[in-house]
């Protein structure tokens, strides 16, 4: 009989690991842990959905008629996983240890004891399924609310140690899945779509370019991930759908908070840090109690991970601690990734990157704000600290008309 939690270990490494080692040959991270997993999943989403997408174009040119059935596709990451050892030895960082290096036993039993709020929400949702009964289920959401809440006010003075990123994790992932296994069907119907193309992709064993310019069979995160995932850990399209994906979108939230605890790359060295509190309150009320993220996002699994992925770029761009040309070669790898997991985030991210920039040649030249010769001091530092530049927006625009006008 097949157990819905003997997929997790693996999903969880593929999920991780491939990013992390990417982060340590670029040898750059987040300053902090929720920041340095929010980056190795997305950039783990590029990896596996690069690897797919190359296995399907060249493999049946090599005599390979389904590239990303399990056994060719196990060949494949076997290869992967011995490059992955050779490189961490070459650059004499493990991946793991770069992304969770700093976790404590403390910190590693306070994210276990989170996980009771996701059991919550998995038993409180299966017992409504069941029975019709939702008390259970109406208990996991008020208590996701309180922790929420209580974290606003624990996490108040700016030295506080309170565990606000997993707080922060446990309770979106727990509200999420919450909505993504209501039912007997998967909740939605956009993700009705999506599941057809991921299933058509399963039962071919290959991804190819779909002739009729069809936007949800482009997408190699509807079709080479989940595909991917099940040949290689034997997970089921529904639980990618239903439990995979409201685990990359819990990220979301996290990713923001991350983003707005923190002094900014663009801030002078001495403004105070925000209150942790207060940023997990504005991240609480604009995005977690939003009707959007557990009703709508969950349900449209490739903007789901397109918005996780533009968070994290958001964060990239915002964390002072990374260097600012490898920050620049992080963000420019999520950019082309966003390309082909959703379309309209990539034109969206192309159109921002290109406004940015735009206003930013503007300020420097002191053709907007204030004049060029009453603030250059602050101009030349602000400079110093720019990431966005005319190769990110050339990237942004490349990647998103090139592919979703040329494939999808």
């Amino acid at each position: 009989m097949h157990s819905p939690l003997a997929p997790l270990p693996g999903v969880v490494t593929l999920l991780l690991i491939p990013g992390a080692t990417v982060m340590s040959v670029l040898k750059t991270r987040p300053s902090h842990t929720a920041g340095r997993i929010v980056l190795a999943v997305s950039l783990s989403l590029m990896v596996i959905m690069v690897v797919g997408g190359a296995a399907s174009l060249l493999g049946p040119h090599v005599g390979l008629v389904h590239p990303l059935d399990p056994a060719p596709e196990r060949i494949v990451w076997a290869v992967l996983g011995v490059l992955l050892l050779v490189t961490g030895v070459a650059v004499r960082i493990d991946p793991a240890t770069w992304i969770l290096e700093g976790v404590d036993t403390v910190q590693a039993a306070g994210t276990l004891a989170s996980g009771l709020l996701v059991v919550l929400s998995i038993l409180g949702v299966a017992r409504l399924n069941n029975s019709g009964d939702n008390r259970l289920a109406i208990v996991g959401t008020v208590l996701d609310v309180l922790v929420l809440l209580v974290g606003v006010v624990g996490g108040w003075r700016r030295s506080s140690r309170w565990p606000l990123n997993t707080l922060l994790y446990a309770a979106s992932f727990a509200l999420l899945l919450s909505t993504s296994l209501r039912g007997g069907h998967l909740y939605g119907w956009d993700i009705q779509q999506e599941f057809g193309v991921a299933a058509h992709t399963l039962r071919a064993g290959l991804w190819v370019i779909p002739a009729n310019h069809d936007p949800y069979a482009s997408m190699l995160s509807l079709t080479v991930l989940p595909t991917i995932l099940h040949s290689l850990v034997k997970l089921r399209l529904t639980a990618f759908f239903e439990l995979v994906v409201p685990a990359i979108l819990a990220l979301l939230p996290l990713a923001v908070f991350s983003t707005v605890s923190r002094t900014p790359r663009w801030a002078a060295g001495n403004r105070p840090i925000p209150r942790p509190g207060l940023a997990l309150g504005v991240v609480t009320a604009l995005i977690v109690s939003s009707q959007v993220f557990p009703d709508e996002l969950v349900s449209i699994s490739r903007q789901a991970m397109a918005l996780t992925m533009l968070a994290a770029i958001v964060m990239v761009l915002s964390d002072s601690t990374m260097p600012a040309r490898r920050a620049q070669v992080v963000i420019g790898l999520l950019i082309v990734a966003i390309s082909f997991t959703h379309y309209s985030t990539s034109y969206l991210l192309a159109g921002i990157l290109l406004i940015a920039w735009l206003v930013a040649l503007l300020w420097s030249r002191g053709w907007l704000g204030t004049p060029r010769t009453l603030n250059q001091d602050h101009r030349t530092h602000a400079r110093s600290r720019k990431i966005v530049n005319g190769a990110l927006v050339v990237i942004a625009l490349v990647a998103a008309f090139g592919w979703n006008l040329g494939v999808s």
